[in-house]
């Protein structure tokens, strides 16, 4: 609260931990605390400290500035679990060419009740003028001046943000829901979708969209430019996609059936969006208030192959031209929409290397297929996988011995490159804008880089 509505600066130091105020469920473990943690303190923080785990690298739209937030755990040295009962998350940054110069901001800290979970519940949005950065936390949606260092809160602690996006560099649209008073969903939430001026207090900010019978999982997709936002009426399998234009609050429906959301994918530019549910598959133009039918194409290549809904990227290819799809059974896949085509690229990459290199990739299943990762390089994206090897397991219980691969392949599917590290899963590994270097993780929370040696891509 000592944030709100203002533009202080922050503390830059780490807080101490000691202070902490841990809940016990009963008396007698609140008894025992106080000799346990002096045991701890004897021991010392090294040997309770859980480590440092870094987030997805985020770039700025200008290329500019490298963003992520990591998480510090503390945890007891009580095996087997080792619980975890204080998380700190800070907010870390640098310029893209001086990876080794980096600027830090605690966000916020945690309990025992968020653990080691907390990393995930954190998203970043650079602002477009790559000046600011939102960070949307379990409890609050804060903007961070990057050239000042001051911070500003736009929502309260009872305000969980289910969506962010921004409305040029001085506004941002976002939705929250409210619980009953109940607190529990099957009781009905209230829905609100705001638009909010940075550094105007939440009073002071406009209600686009009100809904007090929400029921179900929170589905909504602010389009890149902020303009739009794509929602369902309903949480479960009874909802229809709506459509909130943010400049006149005006509000239609995109589909007519009842269904599931399953996806919702934007075009970088705002000018077109990819709508999934369990019964529709559309495209639809906002500005041209255009839709197109896919649910014929999207069945053929999908639907009757997967027994639940596939993964879909919020934002297309950065080129605007194909929606990122993944799913155990098909791979990760490039779709273009208008006209349709699927690019399988995850199982194209796995049949190039069991049937020209010779070398068995590691799957769940035998009909399982890797994921990819768009990169922020048109062109290029990323696929992590593991080969078997001849070695000998070093694991216990390992029937074989793995190797952890990392490579770059082309839209097409035509060219693989391999590409080091290779032990950096998920996020942890990226392409910059120009596809000259590839940043990653080296240590914990520090980055480094290589060349990345693209060849140039031609028509």
């Amino acid at each position: 609260s000592r944030l709100e509505g203002s533009n202080e600066k922050l503390d830059m130091r780490p807080n101490d931990t000691g202070g902490v105020a841990t809940r016990h469920k009963t008396a007698h473990f609140e008894f025992f605390l106080p000799l346990l943690l002096a045991v701890v303190a004897a021991i010392g923080l090294a040997g309770c400290k859980g480590g440092s785990f870094p987030g997805a690298i985020h770039f700025s739209p200008d290329g500019s500035i490298i963003a992520y937030t990591y998480v510090e755990r503390i945890d007891l040295p009580l095996p087997p679990e080792l619980p975890t009962i204080y998380s700190t998350v800070y907010l870390q940054w640098c310029h893209s060419d001086q990876l080794k110069e980096c600027q830090t901001l605690k966000i916020d800290s945690y309990g025992k009740s968020y653990g080691s979970f907390v990393q995930g519940k954190f998203s970043l949005m650079f602002s477009p003028d790559s000046k600011q950065i939102a960070v949307k936390s379990p409890r609050y949606l804060e903007v961070v001046d990057l050239e000042t260092k001051t911070r500003r809160r736009l929502t309260g602690p009872d305000e969980p943000v289910a969506a962010m996006g921004w409305l040029g560099n001085t506004e941002m649209v976002y939705a929250i829901y409210k619980e009953s008073a109940a607190g529990k969903k099957s009781d009905g939430a209230t829905h609100q979708i705001f638009r909010h001026s940075i550094g105007e207090p939440p009073g002071k900010r406009s209600l686009l969209y009100e809904q007090n019978d929400y029921v179900g999982v929170y589905h909504d997709y602010i389009s890149p430019t902020g303009e739009y936002v794509v929602f369902m009426s309903q949480g479960y399998s009874n909802g229809r996609f709506l459509l909130l234009n943010t400049q006149t609050g005006k509000v239609n429906p995109l589909t007519e059936k009842a269904g599931q959301c399953q996806g919702v994918s934007w075009r970088p530019d705002g000018s077109c969006v990819f709508c999934l549910s369990s019964r529709e598959t559309l495209l639809w133009y906002p500005k041209e208030g255009r839709k197109k039918d896919l649910g014929k194409d999207y069945d053929n290549s999908f639907r009757r192959f997967l027994p639940y809904g596939p993964s879909i990227d919020k934002w297309w290819t950065p080129d605007g031209e194909y929606i990122v799809i993944n799913s155990s059974k098909t791979g990760g896949c490039l779709v273009r929409p208008d006209p349709w085509h699927v690019f399988p690229v995850g199982k194209r990459l796995v049949s190039h290397l069991e049937a020209t290199e010779n070398r068995r990739v590691y799957r769940d299943s035998p009909d399982s297929y890797p994921y990819l990762f768009v990169q922020p390089y048109p062109g290029w994206t990323r696929i992590w996988l593991q080969i078997a090897t001849e070695k000998k397991p070093e694991m216990p219980g390992q029937a074989v011995a793995l190797e952890a691969r990392n490579y770059l392949v082309d839209y097409e599917a035509e060219r693989f490159l391999l590409r080091q590290p290779s032990d950096t899963p998920g996020g942890g590994f990226s392409l910059t804008p120009d596809g000259r270097k590839i940043v990653y993780f080296s240590r914990f929370i520090f980055l480094d880089e290589k060349p990345a040696f693209i060849p140039v891509v031609t028509q």
